[in-house]
Formats: structure tokens, sequence, C-alpha cells
């Protein structure tokens, strides 16, 4: 199967790379896509927006001021929009965009629009407030963002400082910013677009704090587009990524909102301040958990690509003649180095796909149940999640880097794409959970329950039910295993994992002692109990991919290959995070090595099908907006095209550093080189 209407010539080298791999192509794609028909239809859209003048990839986009990103950002939504609409497909939003190979290059100027403002107001919003928002929502009549984060507090929810006080006399709440701390600070689409908001607060009603709760309400003038009266907005200014997000703060002085402007599906306030709650008071966090399942949802696609383009141009840089017999550069890819940087995180990228489809099945389970008041699923679930998010957003961001470093300095040009990837990734570490906080909060969890294990003799079902046999593996050893198989490695991540949580139980003191466990969670082993969390989300990403593996009706071989990346994957995570393995003497110094040398075993056996497992996932070379990883391998030929022309090289003159320094042409310009010479060798001697 060729790339979907690609009609210029592929570079010999790709050509016997994919003569080289056995893979069924179409059985891979089809899989990664979620079946022949959404395959299709990405390619057919991929040609579509690589054709169009108001979509397609543009390299100079890297040229951009900030004002036109939001204006390049919104012509491409735009016009994506009357495509698909042609095409018959929904809508497209932050999601879908993507799904459907939008070249975006960036992060949607709207995406908060839909995966947090709808997203909440879906979950949280009565019948009433769904059946009037939600349309609008849909068709872009309101444009919202979701204020939750302050410039104090962030992961701590409880800790949110703004104040929805209610007053019975108008049946109104009256919102105040209490202190600097307490300022909204990060919500992107806050500082220039959205004219709505759901924002967080504690709700005090009659002098007493009812929790944090979601409010709904409109912020900005419906004509004029200023903020109403007792709000200040704006943006927080330049950042790191997300240059064309309108990331915001707000400050409420005295600002009033109807009482009906509390989301109200599952807590209610009646008029004169009674309160009613239903459902799982929990429920208020499921936005933040669709945030991450759709972080989680997406991180494959952009690590494949990623590792798509890092293959494609290590296969076509040659650097260094030692290839014995031969007058030829040895291409980067063949290099043992080089492939021990990309092919364990292409492991990783098909972990990630594998565990993410076995993820999405959990959350839309929790949704329907949701919808009927049934919130059992939800706690497996958001330990899931928040595994699965301190786990891969961090993974995903160091793979980067190594993929940026294996292409040498072109690496780090805009024009390559691998800087444009990292700094879009980078905030995701931090948003909505950062790294640390994840894993500490998944830690509270999995302690919880091992100790039910250890000091009552439970048996656990669920995601934890792995550390029931714990006892079996408490001054074990199995010092004759080789460990080259699936199974083998499997359980001992498995092991690994255990055994770390059982260290970190022991270390700990009893919980009802909060002064010492406190001190002894926050202070003493907190790294030991992110070593922990680590591990288990490793063997939750693993033990996800076999199970998805077992449960797929596929082709043996593309099974085998699958087998090999689990394993490779699995001797990658033990021989980084398996110390507890040695320190309890369950595996030998020399046992250790020899998984490493498992893993090169299996990385030589992955090479031939490298290739084909990157390349079945793009249909058009479009997608991965990289000068430096074309299909005809014309790659210097294009870095030259993009780099002269760029919009730095338009003037032959630096107009800026001329009108400063006082420098001309000609004799002028030598006259006052040496006056400036003469200034510096003054101060030299001063």
């Amino acid at each position: 199967m060729s790339h979907e209407g690609e009609d210029y010539p592929i570079d010999p080298i790709f050509v016997k790379e994919l003569e080289r791999s056995d893979i069924d192509r179409e059985e891979l794609a089809y899989y990664l896509h979620d079946g022949k028909e959404n395959y299709k239809r990405l390619a057919e859209l991929t040609v579509k927006y690589s054709l169009d003048s108001k979509v397609r990839y543009q390299y100079h986009e890297f040229d951009h001021t900030r004002e036109e990103q939001f204006y390049s950002n919104y012509r491409k939504l735009n016009r994506l929009k009357e495509l698909t609409k042609d095409m018959g497909l929904p809508p497209v939003d932050y999601t879908t965009s993507e799904e459907y190979g939008a070249p975006m290059n960036t992060i949607s100027s709207t995406s908060l629009h839909h995966t947090m403002f709808e997203t909440v107001v879906r979950i949280l919003g009565s019948d009433e407030q769904r059946e009037y928002y939600l349309p609008r929502i849909i068709s872009y009549e309101v444009l919202g963002c979701y204020a939750q984060t302050e410039m104090g507090h962030g992961s701590d929810v409880q800790g949110l400082m703004t104040e929805a006080a209610y007053d019975p006399d108008t049946d109104e709440f009256v919102v105040n910013t209490p202190s600097l701390k307490a300022i909204k600070f990060w919500p992107g689409e806050l500082g220039k677009q959205s004219d709505h908001c759901v924002f967080h607060a504690k709700m005090i009603v009659d002098g007493q704090s009812m929790g944090v709760n979601a409010f709904i309400c409109r912020i900005r003038d419906e004509d004029s587009h200023i903020p109403l009266r007792g709000l200040e907005i704006g943006d927080i200014g330049p950042k790191y990524g997300y240059g064309n997000k309108d990331n915001g703060y707000m400050i409420f002085k005295d600002f009033r909102i109807p009482r009906t402007a509390l989301l109200s599906r599952f807590i209610s306030l009646e008029k004169g301040g009674e309160l009613n709650i239903r459902g799982d008071p929990k429920v208020a966090y499921t936005t933040m958990l669709h945030v991450r399942i759709s972080l989680i949802k997406h991180t494959w696609r952009l690590v494949i690509s990623s590792c798509c383009l890092g293959i494609k141009y290590t296969l076509l840089r040659k650097q260094f003649r030692n290839i014995p017999n031969s007058n030829e550069e040895r291409r980067i890819f063949d290099y043992q180095a080089t492939q021990h940087q990309i092919i364990p995180f292409l492991s990783y990228a098909y972990a990630c796909v594998f565990s993410s489809k076995q993820c999405q099945i959990k959350y839309d389970k929790m949704i329907e149940e949701i919808k009927d008041d049934k919130f059992s699923t939800m706690r497996d679930l958001h330990s899931i999640a928040s595994a699965f998010k301190g786990l891969q957003m961090q993974e995903s961001l160091t793979g980067f880097f190594k993929i940026r470093e294996c292409c040498g300095a072109h690496g780090y040009l805009n024009y390559s794409n691998i800087p444009n990837i990292i700094e879009l990734w980078s905030p995701n570490v931090t948003l909505e959970g950062d790294s640390i906080v994840m894993y500490l909060q998944t830690a509270k969890g999995f302690i919880k329950t091992f100790r039910l294990i250890q000091n009552h003799g439970k048996k656990i079902k669920g995601i934890y039910k792995y550390m029931n046999d714990y006892k079996e593996y408490e001054g074990a050893s199995d010092h004759e295993s080789e460990f080259k198989t699936c199974s083998s490695l499997l359980k001992l991540l498995q092991i690994s994992t255990v055994l770390s949580v059982k260290k970190c139980s022991d270390l700990l003191p009893e919980i009802d002692d909060e002064i010492s466990y406190d001190v002894a969670w926050s202070k003493t082993y907190s790294i030991e109990l992110i070593t922990a969390a680590t591990l288990n989300a490793h063997w939750l990403v693993a033990s996800m991919f076999a199970d998805e593996l077992k449960s797929l009706k596929l082709s043996k071989n593309l099974v085998r290959i699958m087998n090999k990346m689990l394993c490779v994957y699995l001797c990658d995570v033990i021989t980084k995070l398996g110390q507890e393995l040695i320190l309890s003497g369950y595996l030998r110094g020399s046992q250790m090595l020899q998984i490493k040398s498992t893993m090169s075993d299996f990385i030589t056996e992955i090479r031939p099908h490298a290739y084909r497992l990157v390349e079945s996932f793009v249909p058009h070379q479009a997608i991965l907006h990289s000068a430096i990883a074309l299909n005809n391998g014309d790659i210097y030929s294009k870095l030259y095209s993009v780099s002269s022309t760029s919009r730095f090289n338009t003037k032959s003159r630096l107009v800026a550093f001329e009108a400063d320094t006082g420098l001309g042409g000609g004799p002028a310009r030598i006259s006052k080189i040496k006056q400036l010479q003469n200034k510096l060798t003054g101060i030299a001697k001063i």
C-alpha cells in the first residue's frame, strides 16, 4: 500500500526498508486508526489539506508573531470546518482536528472550549443548563474557558481561595478574589477570546463554606467584548510554548452572578440557601479526569510521529566511512547507539497505543455509568489516569529530546519540527497535574490498598490485584531463569513493582499517626514513593499492552512483532528501575546484565521492521511537518530552500542594529567601527 495521494518519487532507502519487513501495512495501519474507514478518511483529508492554500502547513509559520499565530490558527480552523462539512463529517474541534490529520502544528487556539468548558457543562450541568448551553457551545455562539487554577494553587483543588458567597436578599452569588494568591491565573482562552467561563470557587452559604464548586457565567459584554463590571481580565504574557494560546488572569471584585450559575447536576442551591447534594461529590473531578484521558489518548500519535521523523532522518543521513570493504558512509540509523535511542522509545510508543485503547474503553464505560448516577469505576479510572498522566507526559518529553539528539544539529532547527514538538508537549508535564503530584497521588491509593492486603489479608479486585500474592516474593529468588519471554519479563516487572510498594509501606508509619505519616510522606520517603509509583504506572501500561494483544484478532506475524516490542519496553523499564530486584536478592547482578543483553537482541530483531512500524501510521508526509523527513529524500535542498527564504533573510541589513550603533556602509562604517574599538579599549583599561 503506497502513501495515499503522494505521486512524487520515494527515496530508494525507504523502498528498501519497506521490503525488509514482512509486517502487513494495512493491518497495522487500520488497527492504529481504529479501522479501515477511519484510515481512509484520514488519508483523504490529509491529501485535501496538503493541497489547500489556507490549511496546508507552511514552514515559515515559525516566523510568525504571536498575533499572526492566532490569525493563522483561526484561519485553518475555519477552513477545516468548511472542508469537513463538505465531506459530511462532524464539526471540527481540537480533538477531531487532530484525528482528521489537520496540519495545525500547534494546539488549537480554542481547544479548551471543547476539552474543558464543554466537558464540564456536559458532566456537571443540570438538564436545563445542558439544554441551554451545549447547542451554543457547539455552534460557537459562546466561546468558553475553564478557570480553576489560581496564582497560588493548582493541583490542590480544595486549597482554591476564590469565594462565591450567596446573598439571599438578591438571590445571587457575590464572587471575590480575596488575595493575590487567589487570582485566576493560566486558564487558556481567558486572556482575550472567551466570553463565558466555568470557574471554581468556595461556595459560602450563611457564612459556612460548602466546599469548592463550579459556576458558569458570561464574563465579557456580548457587543463590545469588554470584561463585565467587577472583573479584571488579561493575558499573562509570553511563555514557553503555546504562543497562540491566550492563557489569562482574572480578578473578581464583588462580581455578581445568579444563583442558577452554580452547575447543579449533583449539587444545587434552592432560593433562600437550602443545599441539595446528589450522587458522588467526587464527580466534580471528572473534568480533570477527562482532560487527562484526552492527553493519554493522543500521546501515542505524537510519539510515533516523532519516531517516524527520527527514523526517516537517520536513514537518510550518513556519517563516516567505516563500513568494511566499502567507501560508503554509514547511515546514522545503522549505528547501534542510534537504534538504542530510538527503538526503545518506539516500543514505548506502541505500549501507549495498546494501553490507551484499553483506557478509553474504561473511560467510556465510566461516562455511561455516570449518566445513570453510578460511580463504581471512577476510583480505578482515576488511579489509572493519574498514573498514565504522570508517566506518559514525562516519558514522552524525555523521548522527544532523544529524537532531537539523534538528528544532530538539524534537529535543533524549527524546520525539523522537533523543537516545536518539544515546545508543544512541555506544558503537558505540568498542566492538569504535575508528574510528581500525579505519582504521589497514585501512591496514596496503592499504599492504602496494599496495607489492606498486608494487614488484613484482604484479596483485592481491580487494577491493584497484582499485589495480592506479595508474600510469594518476600525473601524469594529466581536465579535460574533467563527472562527472554514476554510472560517472564512481565512477571518480573510485577514483582519489582510489588517489592517497591512493600518497601514504601514498611517505611511509612501507620496512617492514624497523622503527623508522623505526613512528615514521612512529604519529607523523608517521597523519592521511594515516586519510584514505586513510576513502576506501578509502567506495570499498568505493560499489562494493558499484553491484555490488548490477547484480546485482538491480529495476524500471528503482527502479534509476534508486537510481543518483541513489548519485550523491549519491559527490558528497558526493568534495567532502569528494577534495583529492588537486586537489593532484595531476587535477582543477581549478572541476571540484570543478561536482561540488558536480551534487550539488545530484541532491538536487533526489530530493526528490519522499524521503518514499517512508523510508516504505517503516516498516510501522508504532510502530517510530520518536517523538512528533514521527506519521502523523496531531498532534505538538504529543502533545508536550504526554507532557510534562505525565511523572513529574517528578506533584508540584507539589520536596520535596528544600524540605528542603535550608527553603523552604516563604506568609509563611514569603518570610521564608526574604529571609534567603537577605541571606546572599548578605554573601558578595558579602566
